[in-house]
């Protein structure tokens, strides 16, 4: 029950199981004070606007190298923040 997980919006839709589905500890409450949600959105530390950007993705050309090999990839990092 997510907002648009296509485009990586992994907000919690409104009526999911999941809003204050978390861990009843107080510790784990949500920013506003309310009983944590279960996901990226949920709990003390969680992110609080925008959509999720997903986990990074790595395409590479079809590279064959024998066991043992050592495979060097130049990585560029474009537009972080932090």
């Amino acid at each position: 029950m997510f907002v648009n997980p296509e485009v990586g919006d992994f907000h919690l839709r409104e009526g999911s199981p999941r809003i204050d589905g978390g861990n009843p500890d107080p510790e784990y409450n949500d920013p506003d004070g309310s009983r944590n949600d279960i996901g990226i959105y949920g709990g003390p530390y969680a992110e609080s606007g925008g959509a999720f950007t997903p986990p990074v993705r790595v395409s590479l050309p079809e590279t064959v190298a024998p066991p043992g090999d050592t495979l060097s990839i130049l990585v560029e990092i474009a537009n972080a923040e932090g």
